[in-house]
């Protein structure tokens, strides 16, 4: 079966639709704020770790004024991992691979421009410290203000296009 269930059918809908993908970012927006509130429930010492070296680099990358993508998405991954539930973070790979596709171009002017790039840190930072913390709302809170916040930076890129 492999990934065919979702990925295929997800892919053709968006190759013939790309007015869909906001549908996509709404679903991801689901699924992250139930894993940051799972994850601040359920967190162990070793999904802490993997969370904090995340933010680590992404602080060293912050240093350097320049984030990268596949920190962000091993942050938001790790999230889901926390959780302990393979098909949340299955699911939040594929919508990744999916979106990779066609909102790349944004994400990496977001997290190269030198603006946006110590709100994104932040964002980040308070999502780690809510979940260490032991705060689900908290945690669901703060990541929901992140991917608000990124939204609209796709929708003001998506109009100054």
């Amino acid at each position: 079966v492999g990934d065919t269930l979702i990925d295929d059918p997800l892919r053709q809908i968006l190759k013939e639709d790309q007015e869909k993908l906001p549908h996509l970012y709404d679903l991801r927006m689901d699924i992250e704020l139930a894993a940051s509130q799972k994850a601040a429930e359920q967190r162990e010492s070793e999904d802490l770790e993997r969370l904090r070296a995340c933010l680590e680099r992404m602080a060293a990358d912050k240093a350097n004024q320049r984030l990268t993508l596949s920190d962000d998405i091993e942050f938001h991954l790790a999230i889901a991992q926390a959780t302990h539930n393979f098909l949340r973070v299955h699911i939040l790979e594929t919508i990744f691979d999916i979106s990779n596709t066609y909102i790349d171009y944004i994400r990496t002017k977001i997290i190269t421009d030198t603006r946006t790039i110590p709100v994104v840190y932040a964002q980040h930072e308070a999502i780690f410290k809510a979940i260490e913390a032991r705060q689900p709302q908290k945690a669901r809170d703060h990541m929901a203000a992140h991917l608000a916040w990124v939204a609209a930076r796709i929708e003001k890129i998506n109009t100054d296009a």
